[in-house]
């Protein structure tokens, strides 16, 4: 079955299909703005996307210097008002005031930059956003100027000297704060001056509910987050008699933080709804918080409740805040009358509204209760409460609300115009359509004859074809799926990566911390050590000195020794002389008895010799072993012993004399020691005072590097969770895109589906009628074979003519299946290029509609590209088969 509709009629579909988009674009674009107040309320859901988006107006300076501060206050316009502006920055140098649009920050280094601002407003609709550019030339701070000579006189006037006279500085919002300074002289324009709010306060709201004459206690924390400290004063505007604070006065340091107790005693105090402020100021920096206190009556017979809903918690003036309000009966259960009391104020406690009325109670009662808010109101923080009164019984409710500017809305229009026209153009399609349908129907006819003459022809190919393209689908499964784990596997890894980079981070910033704690580690083991060798060196100087001593007593001791020792050898030689001299005398007589003996002796020996020659020997080895008689040898060897003592001895006298040499330079050498190691002292202290001034200087310098560290992790930190919620936006709208594709693709899969069993179902159909042909064939063969036996047996001499016949037969037959096969195969080659063709022209046709689809804005700029690109390529692959 085929379907063709004319080049023409697509074009007239198109066209009727643009006029209908303009029209409905006619209908959103062309809207009259009015503000104005609601005639009559009614419940429903209303979505209306109308928004121009914020413009900026900047006007910056474009040079800054290092070390003084740099302000510039952004403007954003818009004509929608009621809008609030958030404003952006993609610069580490400062941060914009989120909600005012204030930079200010001091540089801290010479750079240059080209600074992109956006400013978003709080609609839904997309083109709810602005930027702007600018650059900035941070130069260092020139050098003062050297004192010179005095001037020259001065001319005449003709030049206007300002004098700037500034306002009071204002509240802090959003961490930051503005005043405006006027020329009183030269009247010139009016600039604005900001600066940044340098605490925190919380609670910003105080409510509480109070009995007559009893006390309650709230804590106030107040937490210095700037980089100075700070001096507190703390003021009470309209709750000087129920509000008492524990310090009005105090200074806090940068980080510390201070717990302020507010007793609110309602001793003497008559029942009722008090509101205030409690003003906290810092220096020229101030905030406030709004105390709402309820003093009730000790005995309270109706109480209150009221709440406002959150659709009427912003209001516009001139019109109705809407209340839900319960009235309890705490005593007897019976119907009374109760005066209700309604007020509405400001902050500052000035009433706006004030109703009254009596209604009647049982035992609850729960009503809803409208106050229109006069037109003339000013947007702020609001008030309502309610009184109960009965007798002495005094029971109390309240709820804040805001009062905000009034929005801007499109009065509703006449479009019966428009509809009429798209009718007109919806029954034009129709009537196209029928005429289409009516020209195809006589086309399928024919179509559907030659279509089963060619059906019979092509069964065994279409088999084929069904086997291939079951092939090439279970291949085509098998890749998608396969492409599936592969994106499937790319997401892990990119988790991963990103955990990796995660983990990266953290671990540099702890081994960041690690190195720096190893390095003042090592700092106070080097100072230890330091301190160490000092106090060695001091051990080892009183160790010598103490040596010195000790070796100065050794030498006097010994000195005084070998005094006594050269006395003693002095009387010991006058006594050897003595004892010489005395033997001098004695040897003259002994000389003569002995010369005597000799010859005494001499004549016994020759006695001897000749009686006992023989007896000689032995008689001298008895005196020899005796030790009265020594040998020649024996002799000479104490002669040389007692040379060598006398060597030894004067060695000895060398060696003292040495000795006491080296002691004398030893001496020299300690006292040079000393003198050196007093000089190594100073020249260590002074060292020492260098170095722990280098320290302070160090430490101080980390300190600010650590502080200029925190400041760019902050900036950072912030950059990157507004990437990440980019991103996070980001990937929604990819999913939810993702998800129309996938229901688009799955609604086509249920046709592709729904078709493919129609086909399934005709060609078993198909089948089964071939298999009947095959049997009946079969039956048919069987026959003949059976007709063949017979002729066989009858007819055996015409066999070679029949089976001449039947060869020729055979081959006639394989020449037509042969010219038969190239036929189809021809045919199939036209259908091919033929279903190729109008392939390619329904492609085509897809992109004219994407390009209208595009330009009319139906389809957004990615699905586009995407959709233009699969088409592209589908086309490419045609013209490659063609």
């Amino acid at each position: 079955m085929r379907f063709r509709i004319s080049n023409n009629v697509i074009a007239i579909v198109a066209i009727l299909f643009m006029l209908l988009s303009i029209s409905v674009n006619t209908i959103v674009i062309k809207t009259i703005t009015f503000t104005g107040k609601t005639v009559q309320s009614g419940s429903g859901t209303l979505e209306l996307c109308y928004n121009t988006p914020p413009t900026l107006s900047i006007g910056c300076a474009a040079t800054a210097t290092v070390d003084s501060a740099y302000t510039c206050d952004i403007d954003a316009t818009d004509s929608d008002s009621g809008q609030t502006h958030t404003f952006a920055d993609n610069t580490t140098l400062f941060d914009i005031g989120a909600a005012t649009g204030i930079i200010l920050f001091t540089p801290s280094s010479a750079a240059t930059e080209t600074i992109k601002i956006n400013v978003t407003d709080d609609s839904s609709c997309t083109n709810n956003n602005g930027t702007g550019t600018f650059s900035l030339t941070i130069s260092e701070a020139a050098a003062p100027p050297s004192p010179g000579g005095g001037a020259g006189g001065g001319g005449g006037g003709g030049i206007c000297t300002s004098k700037w006279e500034c306002g009071e500085w204002g509240p802090c919002i959003d961490g930051a704060q503005s005043r405006v300074c006027s020329d009183a002289k030269c009247n010139k324009k009016d600039r604005i001056e900001s600066r940044i709010c340098n605490f925190r306060l919380e609670p910003r709201i105080l409510r509480i509910v109070l009995k007559t004459d009893e006390k309650t206690e709230r804590p106030i924390v107040i937490t210095n987050v700037g980089d100075s400290a700070l001096s507190f004063n703390l003021e009470l505007t309209g709750l000087e008699n129920l509000i008492r604070l524990s310090e009005s006065q105090f200074l806090l340091e940068p980080t510390q933080k201070k717990v302020i107790t507010a007793e609110i005693n309602a001793a003497g105090i008559q029942p009722g709804v008090y509101v205030g402020r409690i003003l906290v100021k810092a220096d020229s920096f101030y905030k406030e918080i709004d105390a709402v206190i309820e003093v009730e009556s000790k005995l309270v017979i109706f109480d209150l409740s009221l709440d406002i809903p959150a659709a009427y918690r912003k209001v516009i003036p001139g019109n109705d805040v809407a209340s839900q309000l319960t009235l309890f009966n705490l005593g007897s259960k019976e119907f009374k009358e109760v005066t209700i009391e309604y007020y509405i104020k400001d902050m500052e406690g000035k009433s706006i509204l004030s109703e009254k009325e009596v209604i009647g109670v049982e035992s609850q009662l729960s009503y809803e209760k409208r106050f229109t808010i006069p037109p003339e109101t000013k947007p702020g923080d609001y008030v309502l409460y309610a009184v109960a009164r009965f007798d002495n019984s005094f029971g109390t409710a309240s709820e804040l609300f805001q009062v905000i500017e009034p929005v801007k809305l499109a009065p509703p229009r006449d479009y019966t115009l428009l509809l009429l026209l798209m009718i007109a153009i919806l029954l034009l399609i129709m009537v196209l359509l029928l005429y289409e349908h009516k020209k195809i129907r006589g086309f399928f006819v024919k179509e559907y004859i030659s279509l089963k003459r060619k059906e019979l022809m092509f069964r065994e190919k279409i088999k084929w074809e069904k086997n291939k393209a079951e092939a090439i689908k279970k291949a085509d499964k098998k890749r998608r799926k396969r492409l599936k784990t592969l994106e499937k596997k790319k997401k892990k890894l990119e988790r991963q990566r990103k955990k990796e980079e995660r983990k990266k981070a953290r671990l540099l910033k702890r081994q960041e911390k690690r190195e720096e704690r190893k390095k003042r580690q090592e700092e106070r083991g080097r100072l230890k050590e330091e301190r160490k060798k000092a106090r060695l060196l001091k051990k080892q100087e009183r160790e010598k000195e103490r040596i010195l001593r000790r070796e100065e007593r050794k030498r006097t001791k010994s000195t005084e020794k070998e005094k006594a020792e050269k006395e003693r050898e002095e009387k010991e030689k006058e006594r050897l002389l003595e004892r010489e001299r005395e033997k001098r005398k004695k040897t003259g007589e002994k000389e003569k008895r002995v010369e005597k003996r000799k010859r005494i002796e001499k004549e016994i020996e020759l006695i001897k010799k000749k009686r006992k020659g023989k007896t000689k020997k032995a008689i001298y080895k008895i005196l020899h072993d005796a030790g009265l008689i020594k040998t020649k040898e024996e002799k000479e060897a104490i002669k040389r012993e007692k040379g060598e003592r006398k060597k030894e001895k004067e060695q000895l006298k060398l060696e003292r004399e040495e000795k006491q040499r080296q002691w004398l330079l030893e001496r020299e050498k300690i006292e040079k020691e000393k003198f050196e190691i007093k000089e190594t002292e100073k020249a260590e202290k002074l060292r020492l005072k260098r170095e722990r001034e280098e320290r302070t200087s160090e430490e101080k310098r980390v300190e600010k590097e650590e502080k200029i560290k925190r400041r760019k992790e902050k900036e950072l930190e912030k950059q990157k969770r507004e990437d990440e919620r980019r991103e996070i936006e980001e990937e929604k709208r990819k999913l939810a895109e993702k998800k129309k594709r996938l229901a688009k693709e799955s609604e086509e899969k249920k046709k592709k589906a729904e078709l493919l069993e129609k086909q399934r179902k005709a060609d078993e159909h198909k089948k089964k009628e071939e298999a009947k042909r095959i049997e009946e064939e079969k039956k048919r063969l069987e026959e003949e074979k059976g007709r063949i036996e017979e002729q066989k047996k009858i007819e055996e001499e015409r066999k070679g003519k029949e089976q001449e016949l039947k060869e020729k037969k055979l081959a006639e037959e394989q020449e037509k299946l042969r010219k038969e096969k190239e036929e189809q195969e021809q045919i199939k080659r036209e259908e091919e290029k033929r279903n190729a063709l109008k392939k390619k022209e329904k492609l085509e046709k897809q992109l004219q509609i994407l390009e209208e689809g595009y330009k009319s804005e139906f389809i957004s700029e990615e699905a586009y590209n995407k959709d233009k690109n699969k088409i592209i390529i589908e086309i490419k692959k045609i013209e490659a088969k063609i």
